[in-house]
């Protein structure tokens, strides 16, 4: 859309979307916006636009007829229409899911690498600490004077 709208003019036009979508038996399943930015090229002389980015599940003519009223909007720099599959939102649920269950999976192997190798530092320290630390004194002795035993 052209950035120099009003938000009036910009709801607007989001109404002929959802009217027209309505008036064919669909519905509008998310619609967001990605606010202002600068097109990659020039369109008609404008470098910035703003960003929509609208969810439908409808009908072949809903889509013609909404397609027919966008062309005919000076509001709209460009507009595209992509066919999704109908359980497009669930396949991405289920991919997020299962990429949430990979981190948590990576993330308890790297917890579990890191203690078994502080447990092994752990061994390794202890017996280099006993096999470096002087021996301490027989009972009844003292510092270098040596025990007697009977």
């Amino acid at each position: 859309l052209k950035p120099a709208l009003t938000p009036e003019a910009t709801e607007g036009l989001l109404g002929v979307v959802k009217e027209v979508v309505a008036a064919h038996a669909g519905s509008v399943v998310k619609a967001d916006d990605w606010g202002e930015r600068r097109l990659t090229f020039d369109i008609n002389k404008q470098n910035q636009g703003r960003y929509y980015l609208t969810y439908i599940n409808t009908t072949a003519d809903s889509v013609k007829e909404l397609d027919r009223r966008l062309r005919l909007r000076d509001e709209v720099i460009r507009f595209m229409v992509i066919n999704r599959p109908t359980d497009y939102f669930e396949q991405q649920k289920a991919r997020q899911e299962r990429i949430a269950a990979k981190k948590a999976e990576a993330e308890a192997r790297a917890k579990m690498k890191a203690e078994a190798e502080a447990a092994a530092a752990a061994a390794r320290m202890g017996t280099t600490a006993a096999a470096a630390a002087p021996a301490a004194p027989a009972e009844g002795a003292s510092h270098g004077e040596p025990a007697v035993t009977q």
